[in-house]
């Protein structure tokens, strides 16, 4: 039942936001970040709740939950190494931390040798941190020109990470991150379109969702404090 209450919960306060702020509530994603939770956990959620898309951070995690039958919509949101990437081909509808052309690339390829095109997110770097991934924000357009060529890949906007820090410190960068994805709208690009900014987590999603974000990835907040000796 914690998992429906805290579910209800996140969807009255995220309306309550789009109310206040003028934004409408069904263009906000989501996504219950599902990290160190079973699979039976995992379609409890999926059954019970609106919330359908559910994020991985870790590639062997994903594998051992994923099933062909699921109801689950996968998402990958965690650092993505190029050997893993065949992993999720196919089994995932959106990769959210592309962070290098390398990486870009084995999605595209491997996308080509399976006959499909692969959406991705662009990961930025927002907070410049070098335990994080990502893409500088000054080198963000350059290297989304720079995959122009990947015909199997879909750049559907960014993503990102920001500091667990206090809101005088983070806010900032919020609003600098959407001025920088209302600036990537002008982009014309055949694989490119800003759709997504995938930003704000369980301690910040209502902050995010004030500068822009139309994605956001709870986990602590929907299932409550993770276990990781699981």
């Amino acid at each position: 039942m914690d998992i429906i209450e805290n579910t209800n919960k996140i969807i009255n306060e995220i309306k309550a936001e789009c109310d206040k702020i003028g934004r409408d509530f069904n263009d906000i994603t989501i996504i219950a970040a599902s990290k160190t939770r079973d699979i039976d956990t995992i379609n409890y959620l999926i059954e019970n709740t609106p919330i359908k898309i559910c994020g991985e951070n870790k590639v062997q995690e994903f594998n051992s939950k994923y099933q062909d039958d699921t109801k689950v919509d996968w998402h990958f949101i965690g650092q993505l190494q190029t050997n893993k990437v065949k992993y999720l081909i196919g089994k995932v509808s959106l990769i959210h931390s592309v962070d290098r052309f390398e990486l870009a690339k084995k999605i595209n390829d491997l996308s080509a040798r399976n006959n499909l095109v692969t959406n991705i997110l662009i990961e930025v770097n927002m907070g410049h941190e070098e335990s994080k991934g990502g893409v500088e924000p000054n080198e963000l357009v350059n290297f989304i020109k720079s995959l122009a060529d990947f015909e199997n890949i879909n750049i559907q906007g960014i993503m990102s990470v920001l500091p667990n820090d206090s809101v005088e410190k983070i806010e900032p960068l919020y609003i600098k991150l959407h001025e920088l994805f209302i600036q990537l709208k002008e982009l014309k690009q055949d694989n490119f379109e800003a759709k997504y900014l995938s930003c704000g987590m369980s301690n910040d999603y209502l902050l995010s969702i004030k500068h822009g974000s139309n994605m956001v990835r709870i986990g602590t907040g929907i299932f409550g404090p993770r276990n990781y000796n699981i």
